[in-house]
């Protein structure tokens, strides 16, 4: 399993912000795409 920590992470979708969130937790081994800052 892969875990990730984000914070002050975007919600996009079709290109817009949706939401924002402080702190988001992922884990799992289906993580698909991570963008490069």
């Amino acid at each position: 399993h892969m875990n990730i920590v984000l914070k002050n992470a975007d919600e996009i979708k079709n290109g817009e912000t949706i939401a924002k969130h402080n702190l988001v937790i992922l884990r799992g081994d289906n993580i698909v795409y991570i963008s490069p800052p």
